[in-house]
C-alpha cells in the first residue's frame, strides 16, 4: 500500500541515516534533561579493571529461556509524526523528543528534524546527517577525505584525518576511533582494516591494530579498550577481539569465521550478535557476550534486537507466519524472557526494521510499515520499577 503524503527520495536517506543511526545505536546515556545534555562537560569515565577470562572450552551452552511471560493490559500506542515522514528515528538524550532524517518538500538536501513525544511541530536542528555523540555535545561529518568534528558547546569545529572514515565518539567525548578499510580486496573474508584512535581533536592520532575479514565494533572496559571482529593474522581463528588501548595483548572473547550486526549495551557491558553459516550447526544463532568475562549464551528464539537498558535486550522474534510482531524482552543476566505484546492486541508492522527503544528505557519509536509514519510504544516497565 502506497502511504499518503510526501514521497522521500528513499535510498538516498536510508544511506545518509544509516551511517547516523549505527553510532547511536547501543550509545544511550544516563537519563538528563536535554539542556544538562547539551552543556556538559563530558568528562572522564571511571576506569574498570576487566577480569581475566577463563580457559577456552569450546562453544558455549546455550541458553534455554523460559516461556515469556504474557502482558495484561496492552500498551499503549500513537502516532507521533505525519504519514510517509520520514526514517531512522533516534532519540534525545533526555528521552523527550524523537530525532530523525526527513527531505521535507522544497528543501534540497536531507536533514536531522525532531518533534517532541507529547507531540506538536517538527524543527531542524541539524542541516545534514550527521553523526553524534551520546549526549548530543558533539557532532561529526565527511569532508572529503576528512571528518569535520563540531563542538556544539562554542560552536568550534576542526577537521580530523580519518581518510574518509566514519568516527565512533568515546561514551567521554574525549576520544574517537575510526577502522581504514583497505580497497586491495572486494572479499570480505581477506579485507584489512586498520584500527585507529585519537583525541577528539585528532591529536595522538595512531593506529591500534589492523583485522582480517572483520571491522570495530566500539569501545569496551571503561574506554580502555576496542572491541574489533575478525582474525588478526591470516589463517588464524576469527572472533570478537578485546584491544586494549596500552600495552597489551588482545584477548579473543569469542570465536566465530564472522559475527554480524554486532551491537553494544549502554555502557558496554555486552555485545548482542548474531552467527549464520557457521561450519557448526549449533554456533548460529543470537548470541549475547560479557565484554569482560568473556561468558556467553545463546539466546531463543531468533530475531531483530536492540539494547533497551545496560543488561535488557528487546528482541522481536522472525517469525514468517505472523501477520505482525511481537515484542520479548531478555534479561541477559537471569535469562528470563517477557512478552512485552500481543500480535492480537498491539499488532506492530515495522518497516525496514527501522526502530529504537529511548534512552530512559520507557518508550519504542519506530517506522510504521502501513503509513510509514513514526509511531510511539509505551514499554510496560519491569515489576521492581
Amino acid at each position: 500500500m502506497t502511504p499518503r503524503g510526501r514521497s522521500l527520495n528513499r535510498p538516498v536517506l536510508c544511506l545518509l541515516g544509516a551511517i547516523l543511526a549505527a553510532n547511536l545505536v547501543g550509545c544511550q546515556p544516563a537519563h538528563a534533561s536535554t539542556s544538562e545534555a547539551l552543556s556538559a562537560d563530558p568528562g572522564a569515565t571511571q576506569a574498570i579493571t576487566p577480569e581475566a577470562p577463563g580457559p577456552s572450552t569450546g562453544m558455549p551452552t546455550a541458553l534455554e529461556p523460559d516461556p515469556p511471560t504474557p502482558t495484561t493490559t496492552p500498551p499503549r500506542l500513537f502516532r507521533l509524526t505525519e504519514p510517509g515522514c520520514c526514517v531512522r528515528p533516534f532519540w534525545s538524550p533526555d528521552s523527550l523528543e524523537v530525532a530523525y532524517v526527513d527531505k521535507p518538500p522544497g528543501k534540497e538536501l536531507a536533514g536531522i528534524y525532531s518533534i517532541p513525544l507529547e507531540g506538536g511541530s517538527s524543527h531542524l536542528i541539524y542541516r545534514r546527517p550527521q553523526i553524534l555523540s551520546a549526549d548530543w555535545a558533539l557532532s561529526a561529518w565527511a569532508e572529503g577525505e576528512d571528518t569535520r568534528v563540531w563542538r556544539r558547546s562554542d560552536g568550534r569545529s576542526w577537521l580530523v584525518d580519518t581518510t574518509g572514515a566514519a568516527p565512533r565518539f568515546a561514551p567521554s567525548g574525549s576520544m574517537m576511533a575510526w577502522g581504514v578499510t583497505s580497497k586491495q580486496y572486494t572479499q570480505i573474508d581477506v579485507r584489512q582494516t586498520a584500527i585507529w584512535v585519537a583525541g577528539i581533536d585528532g591529536s595522538r592520532a595512531r593506529k591500534v591494530i589492523t583485522v582480517q575479514g572483520g571491522s570495530l565494533i566500539g569501545w569496551a572496559i571503561g574506554e580502555q579498550a576496542l572491541l574489533v571482529s575478525g582474525r588478526l593474522r591470516r589463517g588464524e581463528a576469527g572472533g570478537v577481539w578485546r584491544v586494549p588501548l596500552e600495552a597489551a595483548e588482545p584477548v579473543m572473547l569469542f570465536s566465530a569465521d564472522r559475527v554480524r550486526d554486532p551491537l553494544l549495551s549502554p555502557g558496554g557491558t555486552w555485545l548482542a550478535f548474531y552467527v549464520a553459516f557457521s561450519s557448526e550447526a549449533d554456533a548460529d544463532g543470537l548470541w549475547v557476550l560479557d565484554t569482560i568475562t568473556g561468558a556467553s549464551q545463546r539466546i531463543t528464539p531468533f530475531g531483530s534486537y536492540r539494547w533497551r537498558t545496560a543488561d535488557r535486550l528487546l528482541l522481536f522474534p522472525l517469525e514468517a507466519s505472523l501477520p505482525s510482531a511481537e515484542l520479548w524482552e531478555v534479561d541477559v543476566r537471569s535469562g528470563d524472557i517477557q512478552r512485552l505484546t500481543e500480535r492480537g492486541l498491539t499488532p506492530l508492522a515495522i518497516a525496514n526494521n527501522d526502530w529504537l527503544p529511548s534512552p530512559d528505557g520507557r518508550s519504542l519509536a519506530f517506522v510504521s510499515a502501513v503509513d510509514h509514519a513514526i509511531w510511539i510504544l509505551e514499554l510496560p516497565q519491569p515489576a521492581q520499577e
